[in-house]
């Protein structure tokens, strides 16, 4: 068997590895979707995972270059990597592809690189670097591995020494992110639990307040009523 590369963590329907914070006695522990803590507990805080990329025998996803498990030497231990992950090979924009290669530009000018593996056989391969004008290393995998890494048709991987930072479908990354891009860019597009929780609370609290105003009106109604009747 060849060597397989296994993540870790737990993925929300976003594809991103999601840890979520609790607090209880002044303990703060995190737990994955899937082993939540009871009610005793206080939630505190919602953070993207950072996973390893563990090369070991067993189920996972192996990378394979023809006939022979390249999971091992494609994985970089060391720098930056962008893997393009597509599943399967029909319905895919063409127009996605100037993006990719936007990526891929930009990832190489900072020292590091991106390869593609995809959901199909050496002819798919062909038919991907013609189509897309791929420069970057193509290979194979199987697509159920594939969409168990990182969810959508066409989705991207980006490792820190062979760490998981962040994982995002393609179109959730904002191209206009890469036509003036910075050393910031790929960690700006890092998911943050934390702002979306205060987003999310912010619109509940003002989601009340506009029920509260609501209801306070109708309320100044009946009285300005009111007193119109007990005049008369």
């Amino acid at each position: 068997m060849g060597t397989s590369l296994v993540v870790d963590e737990e993925s929300d329907d976003t594809g991103l590895d999601i840890i979520f914070v609790y607090e209880k006695d002044g303990n703060r522990q995190s737990f994955s979707a899937d082993n939540l803590p009871d009610s005793t507990w206080t939630f505190v805080d919602r953070e993207i995972g950072s996973s390893n990329l563990v090369h070991e025998h067993g189920d996972g996803i192996a990378i394979y270059d023809g006939d022979d498990d390249v999971t091992s030497e494609v994985i970089l231990d060391d720098g930056e990597q962008i893997l393009l992950l597509i599943p399967e090979m029909h319905n895919i924009d063409i127009s996605s592809t100037y993006l990719i290669n936007e990526i891929e530009r930009y990832i190489v000018s900072r020292g590091g690189e991106m390869i593609g593996v995809l959901g199909t056989n050496d002819d798919g391969l062909e038919q991907w670097r013609d189509l897309s004008m791929a420069t970057y290393p193509l290979y194979t995998a199987d697509d159920t591995s594939i969409k168990e890494l990182a969810r959508g048709n066409v989705a991207m991987v980006y490792l820190k020494d062979g760490i998981i930072q962040w994982k995002r479908t393609l179109v959730s990354i904002d191209s206009d992110l890469f036509a003036s891009p910075d050393d910031k860019t790929l960690d700006n597009l890092r998911y943050s639990g934390t702002g979306y929780f205060w987003l999310f609370t912010v619109i509940f609290i003002g989601l009340e307040l506009i029920l509260w105003g609501i209801d306070r009106s109708g309320h100044a109604v009946k009285l300005h009523f009111a007193r119109r009747n007990r005049k008369k």
